[in-house]
């Protein structure tokens, strides 16, 4: 039995294949909604100066300390800047980095860490997400528009696991994401996710 939560048709299909499944054996079943009252989403044009964007990031996450944070950047060198920038800003909260320029030891200490409890903010690419089954997370941030439906289900789906309010915040840039949002729509018919 393999399950998930958000995967296309075909993606379903190359995992059947991958696994050498014979179709007359792999059934598809599929609910009809994902909707989770529970997170609710907000979208923010994305400041062009950095400083003011880390100060906007560091507002949010001074209204959700409770809980765990996931904060998305699209690239590795991403990811290492924002940390750069929010770790002056919030020094008592304890903050990660995890993407797949790490060693797979680093990778390792830092998931062991953010499991528990020691790191309380994750900046992280897509690399962070796969595994990740924390109920105390109440905000995911996306730096930028992600870069396909697919992935801002998962992503968004990691908030608010245990009934709890979440909130989704996903900064969006025109200038910078207009490519990733044509191809989120061309892609867009086959991105049903089930």
């Amino acid at each position: 039995m393999l399950l998930t939560a958000t995967c296309t048709y075909a993606d379903a299909q190359d995992i059947r294949t991958s696994f050498e499944i014979p179709p007359e054996n792999f059934s598809i079943i599929r609910g009809s909604s994902f909707e989770r009252k529970e997170i609710t989403i907000e979208v923010y044009k994305r400041k062009d100066n950095r400083q003011n964007f880390s100060n906007d990031i560091r507002d949010l996450i001074k209204k959700y300390e409770m809980g765990k944070i996931i904060i998305y950047c699209a690239t590795q060198s991403g990811c290492n800047d924002l940390f750069a920038m929010l770790q002056p800003l919030l020094p008592e909260n304890n903050l990660g980095v995890y993407h797949g320029g790490l060693e797979d030891k680093q990778r390792e200490s830092i998931m062991s860490r953010w499991k528990n409890g020691t790191i309380q903010i994750m900046i992280g690419t897509n690399a962070f997400g796969m595994g990740i089954n924390s109920s105390n997370i109440y905000l995911v941030i996306h730096c930028v528009a992600p870069l396909n439906m697919t992935n801002l289900v998962q992503h968004i789906g990691r908030a608010g696991r245990d009934g709890g309010e979440a909130k989704s915040v996903i900064f969006y840039s025109i200038k910078k994401d207009l490519r990733t949002n044509f191809g989120i729509l061309a892609e867009n018919h086959e991105t049903q996710v089930f």
